[in-house]
């Protein structure tokens, strides 16, 4: 799946910060991913499994008032409570060309026009 997240981000012009490519000798897993956070256009967030480092990561992403495209699998029955009310989008893990055609509209609706705001 991180593939072809990261596959469709850079055919729609994005580069993908890949956590994993910038941790620097001696930072912590968790210094890593604040700062890719904070210097982020925007965030994906895959809360499936309902992982507290992820949820956490999320709410770090909202606070700095970054764009957050929330995906969970099909396969959960429930999203967190205090997620309900955002806006996610369920996928179904065997089915990547919806997770990839979602991704390639909300690029356009929502990353593009920021960019072009901001120029």
């Amino acid at each position: 799946m991180r593939e072809v997240i990261a596959e469709t981000l850079r055919e729609n012009g994005v580069e993908p910060i890949l956590v994993e490519e910038q941790i620097a000798a001696g930072q912590s897993l968790d210094e890593a991913v604040q700062e890719a956070i904070e210097s982020a256009d925007f965030v994906l967030v895959d809360v499936t499994g309902a992982n507290p480092n992820v949820l956490f990561e999320l709410g770090f992403a909202r606070a700095l008032r970054k764009p957050v495209l929330t995906l969970v699998q099909s396969s959960v029955d429930k999203v967190p409570m205090t997620l309900g009310t955002y806006l996610y989008f369920v996928y179904d893990p065997d089915d990547l060309d919806s997770l990839r055609y979602v991704l390639e509209q909300w690029i356009d609706r929502t990353v593009i026009p920021r960019r072009e705001a901001a120029v």
